[in-house]
């Protein structure tokens, strides 16, 4: 939003803006027949043709659209044909129409014209294309279109559109562009991004020289600007030559949403770490032709710049520059994981000749902040498992033979290895592990070794297929199949496994499991591990310290806490463990139905008793806020397990909430730090308070419809919601808050 700068001014400022944006927006639909807006476009950033000036005016039901060129569109001999398309976005929406533009363009208007012919069409977003070779005219540097509103479906005029143009119909990876970069809104005259992005987001790596044979990568640079994710890859060599031993091959993994539950990939690094929703595969190398780069989801592939779409790939000496519109990228907000593997597609790759950026193990770059995000790591030790020699039915031919099985969890997942006695290419044996994640063998899929029996309610299952390569599948006990094949790698004779919480029901990390081998179909057991007994992991514990000051605090609960339970704290446990002992005098919860509030009081060394009139405060609640009297300065102890995701109701007036996170989340301009507030309607709260227990006043932040949320005067410091703390919000109107934890 531009000028949110004006939002520190206070509400006054804010209703002037607005009572403006409304009379514009309404003289504007009154007049839009007569409206007209132009933008110059720089001369001398494209050799041929090169747009100087872009002009759109609505008149007489028509959408008037005039390129203008720094030289004649036709040459005397006829040799050079201006050719480009048009891309027009009628309902101003980012996430309709032609799904390979990356902005959400509802007809392109494809031209290509010469001294000789002239040949354009409108195409709409079901591949149906017009001609309209009448309504183009061409006139010394100018080219007119005149497109009945009647084929835009009926549309207003006001449109964000952009031109790409070349000599060639095919737009290719270089073309003039109007304007440079977004869309120009027809409506207001502006240059927009219609989609929310994190501008700041980006990195640099700086790989190790000489850890990879040819060609070695020196240095990544990743940023986010105006729209698009820019990559510049840096090499020690240059990357092409005249004879076919040179070039590049590199695949650019990103990991959009930053999950490994999503996505058709990873990065191959051990434990599994990055779901990759999106690949950026580029060339540069005289065997393989004409150097091209396109990007693949797991399901098609779109070509970068080639033939209708904003993606920019160069390359010269020893560099590569991406320019990927993040709208080709489902419109991310530009904070992902990337990582990168190049070798020389001249040469059969060994795994010296691979370089890994980072380098391999370390991770992947996170463009949120800029540093190295870590794979996923052990929290506890590892619980290890062997498993006899030769006793495999498949007799350790198809890569049956189970050796031994190590697991172990991490944060929010559960990493499994499983050792193979072998491990080829050509084995096609499936590693099935069976997970019973409430660990009640009463429950789920009943299943069994020689001894024990578990109740699986999911089951993870890899298996090499004729095409050699590793894939794995997630099967419920409501029968969904999923394929996951991001989840897994081969490493030697050992399958490597990360299981992410979310895709076990959130699972505390407890869990009993059993692992099997069998044929591809699941019909013939070949092994198991173990033969007796069963691997079990137990809760992970976290410990979580906040410091209390005499007097008043308003906190809430980061944790899945171990115990709940408010009472004798001999029988239900202590779930408000304070040292010193016995510091603590009260605890008041907020009633939003009564408006009222409800009270327990603490008798030492004994526990928690209801007040008169609040019978029911039996129990702590996530999401909650509290607000909590102490006798002296103390620390307050929460034990439990990582929190998970949750939905809040939250009532129309005063709430007293607690914000249900080990992490904390920034307040600001929600395009650029995200929404920890995610509030269904959208824009239903108005402020939200924090209390300062050393002044012992409170800090306020306001909310702006559609933009985030501003500090009020005094309260500078409250830029973000913490672990621990609990918050009073207003809101205007019954709403759910989707809790992510």
């Amino acid at each position: 939003m531009n000028g949110h700068n004006t939002y520190k001014w206070g509400n006054h400022t804010i209703l002037v803006t607005v009572i403006v944006v409304v009379i514009l927006a309404i003289n504007l639909s009154v007049v839009n027949a007569a409206t007209s807006v132009s933008i110059s476009d720089p001369v001398g950033d494209f050799l041929f043709p090169d747009i100087t000036k872009l002009n759109i005016n609505v008149t007489n039901s028509n959408l008037n659209i005039t390129i203008t060129h720094v030289d004649d569109v036709f040459d005397p001999l006829g040799l050079r044909t201006s050719a480009g398309i048009i891309f027009i976005d009628t309902d101003l929406n980012y996430t309709t129409g032609i799904n390979n533009t990356g902005w959400g363009a509802d007809f392109q208007i494809e031209y290509n014209v010469n001294k000789y012919f002239k040949v354009v069409h409108l195409v709409n977003s079901n591949a149906e294309s017009i001609d309209i070779s009448a309504n183009v005219n061409v006139k010394g540097k100018q080219i007119f279109f005149s497109v009945p509103l009647s084929l835009l479906d009926n549309d207003d005029g006001i449109v964000n559109l952009f031109i790409a143009t070349k000599e060639s119909i095919w737009i290719g990876s270089t073309f003039d562009r109007a304007p440079d970069y977004g869309v120009l809104n027809t409506g207001n005259g502006l240059i927009e991004i219609p989609f929310p992005y994190n501008e700041l987001a980006g990195g640099t790596i700086i790989d190790s020289i000489d850890d990879s044979g040819y060609p070695d990568v020196t240095e990544v640079n990743a940023t986010i600007d105006r729209g698009s994710l820019n990559v510049v890859v840096t090499y020690k060599e240059d990357l092409i030559d005249t004879s076919v031993t040179k070039g590049a091959y590199a695949w650019i993994n990103l990991d959009t949403d930053q999950s490994l539950a999503t996505g058709f990939t990873n990065t191959g690094q051990n434990p599994p770490t990055f779901g990759i929703d999106y690949r950026i595969n580029y060339h540069v190398s005289a065997l393989l032709g004409t150097p091209s780069a396109f990007i693949e989801d797991g399901i098609g592939s779109t070509n970068v710049g080639l033939p209708y779409n904003d993606g920019i790939y160069k390359y010269g000496g020893n560099q590569i520059f991406l320019s990927v519109p993040l709208g080709l990228l489902d419109f991310d907000d530009g904070n992902l994981y990337l990582h990168i593997y190049s070798f020389n597609p001249n040469t059969i790759p060994s795994t010296a000749d691979i370089d890994n950026v980072p380098d391999y193990g370390e991770g992947a770059l996170n463009t949120l902040n800029g540093e190295i995000q870590p794979l996923v790591s052990c929290i506890g030790d590892w619980v290890t498992v062997t498993d006899p020699d030769n006793d495999s039915y498949g007799f350790g031919l198809e890569g049956d033979e189970i050796t031994g099985v190590s697991t172990c969890k991490a944060a929010n997942s559960i990493i499994v290895k499983t050792m193979l006695k072998r491990f080829d290419l050509d084995d096609r044996a499936a590693t099935n592990i069976y997970l019973d994640v409430d660990q009640n063998p009463n429950t789920g899929l009943e299943f069994s070794n020689e001894a024990n029996t578990i109740g699986a309610e999911y089951m993870v299952s890899s298996a090499r297929t004729a095409d050699l390569m590793l894939h794995t599948f997630l099967s419920s006990l409501e029968g969904e199949d999923k394929q996951v094949d991001q989840l897994a790698i081969p490493l030697g004779t050992q399958i490597v496994v990360t299981v992410p919480l979310e895709l076990i029901g959130n699972d505390d990390g407890a869990v009993d499991m059993l692992v099997q081998t069998s044929d591809p179909d699941y019909f013939l057991q070949y092994d198991i591990a173990p033969n007796t007994g069963i691997i079990s992991l137990s809760p992970n514990l976290i410990l979580f310290n906040q410091f209390l000051n005499t007097g008043w605090n308003l906190i809430s609960i980061p944790l899945n806490l171990s115990s709940w339970e408010l009472g004798n704290e001999s029988v239900v446990g202590n779930p408000l463990n304070v040292t010193p002992k016995n510091s603590l005098t009260s605890i008041y919860r907020y009633n939003t139905t009564s408006g009222l509030f409800e009270k327990c009081d603490h008798f030492d060394d004994w526990g928690w008793w209801q007040a008169t009139g609040s019978e029911s405060f039996t129990k702590l609640e996530p999401s909650k806020g509290y607000w909590m009297m102490a006798k002296q300065d103390c620390n307050l102890t929460f034990t439990g397990t990582a929190p998970s995701d949750l939905n809040v109701t939250v009532k129309k007036g005063w709430n007293l909430i607690g914000w249900y996170s080990l992490s904390g989340a920034l307040l600001g301009e929600e395009a650029v730090v995200g929404n920890p507030l995610n509030i269904t309607p959208k824009n239903s709260l108005t402020s939200i308070y924090r209390y300062n227990t050393t002044s012992g006043l409170f800090e306020k932040c306001d909310h702006f419809d559609d933009w985030g949320w501003w500090q009020a005067t005094g309260s500078e410091s409250f830029t973000k919601l913490e672990p621990g703390r609990g918050y009073w919000v207003m809101a205007k109107n019954d709403c759910v808050w989707r809790h992510e934890a």
